[in-house]
């Protein structure tokens, strides 16, 4: 046998738990172990003498690249006994008693699933998949992928990224290491994906089971045969500032600016960002350094926007203190400086500032690893007092952030400041 039963029945009560939690937007669990190793191993030796292996790379696609795989004729014998065990009528009741869903059927024709395997700069954007079987006119329930990448290093990519109803924020993530099984609802909010490219050796690749789980059509629902692809908000940031440059370079229509950029990305999300940049309020650089290489644009965000904020590391001159959260000034040429884990491209900061901000507003600097010299660029916020969130987005990594806050000595005890990746 290739599937671990003793293994599945020890993980099932931890995944049943799992898949009950109330809070999570759509149902999911995780475990480890679902197949037999030495299948498990064999079956990912196997991708290297499969059909696909010897045909051309896979097409560049706009929210796929780099990706491949097929159903039942591009198996090999291990392969193909493993996705017969997770077909069988055994497998499907062990998959009811976790999910409590009955009626459950596996796939015969395996559409859209079997083998995948994904190269080297590969992604595969954020999206819900099609809810009908164009054969069986069947409700598509729940995915399960098992993963085969021996020895996956984390800082490779390739994490599956769980997301929120309205994809503003992962809320899991999972990496696609050797005999891990993650198993989800299949439904209008499940957004899953891996966006970010997959930056491992030449030689590796990501390989993984995918099988799709039916139950009887609802007639209640509307059926859609396509897949839906989402951009998260780095993407979305990513095209804003494509446009951006476009814009500012004089391409400054709809039409000009689609030409511009199809290749890469949908038509109607050049639309949406394309009439969101023209729309939102923004941050300018001062004259004289706006055009000065490399360039970073700011773009105001929703404050109802969930991010991950957190207070950073900061490094302070003898001109500002923090009491109690709060930032004062002690002196009229305040610096703070906070340094990111790793160079960004974009990144999220949300201020506080104090009453009467406007004629003295805070001034931000960037390194982009140079150090704080002659290769700054000064921005100015144009906004009254409170909270404002905004996001970063650069044509080159940014090292770290330098803010001048204010220059009128103990006059602002209120000012405050977070920061998020994005």
């Amino acid at each position: 046998m290739s599937v671990d039963w003793k293994s599945l029945a020890a993980q099932e009560p931890l995944a049943r738990r799992q898949w009950a939690d109330p809070a999570k937007p759509f149902p999911y669990c995780v475990f480890d172990g679902a197949l037999e190793l030495g299948a498990a191993r064999q079956a990912a030796r196997d991708f290297d003498t499969a059909k696909f292996a010897f045909g051309k790379i896979p097409r560049t696609e706009k929210h796929a690249f780099n990706k491949r795989g097929g159903p039942w004729d591009m198996m090999s014998p291990q392969q193909t006994e493993i996705v017969t065990q997770l077909n069988s009528l055994e497998f499907v009741a062990y998959l009811e008693r976790i999910t409590g869903l009955r009626g459950l059927q596996s796939d015969p024709t395996l559409m859209g699933g079997g083998v995948h395997e994904v190269l080297p700069g590969g992604y595969l954007n954020v999206h819900t998949d099609f809810n009908i079987h164009p054969k069986f006119k069947t409700l598509r329930a729940l995915n399960l992928i098992i993963y085969l990448n021996e020895d996956w290093q984390d800082d490779w990519g390739g994490h599956l990224e769980l997301w929120d109803d309205k994809v503003h924020h992962p809320i899991a993530r999972f990496a696609p290491v050797m005999n891990r099984a993650v198993l989800f609802r299949t439904n209008e909010v499940s957004f899953h994906g891996h966006p970010k490219p997959l930056a491992c050796p030449p030689d590796r690749r990501r390989r993984s089971f995918a099988l799709y789980y039916y139950l009887p059509w609802n007639p209640e629902l509307a059926a859609r045969s396509n897949t839906n692809y989402q951009l998260v908000p780095w993407q979305w940031a990513e095209l804003a500032s494509q446009i951006a440059e476009l814009v500012e370079n004089r391409t400054d229509t709809l039409d000009t600016v689609t030409a511009a950029l199809i290749d890469r990305w949908q038509t109607d999300d050049i639309k949406t960002a394309f009439d969101w940049l023209m729309s939102v309020r923004t941050w300018t650089l001062r004259p004289d350094v706006a055009r000065v290489e490399p360039k970073t644009e700011l773009f105001t965000v929703p404050l109802d926007e969930h991010h991950d904020w957190r207070a950073p590391e900061l490094t302070l001159n003898n001109q500002i203190r923090i009491e109690d959260g709060r930032y004062i000034s002690t002196g009229i040429d305040p610096i703070i400086i906070t340094r990111f884990e790793r160079p960004a491209l974009s990144f999220l900061l949300k201020l506080k500032l104090p009453p009467g901000c406007d004629p003295d507003p805070p001034m931000l600097f960037f390194d982009y690893g140079e150090g704080f010299s002659s290769s700054y660029q000064r921005v100015l916020p144009t906004t009254g007092e409170g909270w404002h969130a905004f996001r970063f987005v650069s044509n080159k990594p940014m090292h770290a952030l330098r803010l001048d806050p204010f220059s009128r000595p103990a006059e602002s005890p209120d000012w405050k400041m977070q920061i998020a990746t994005s």
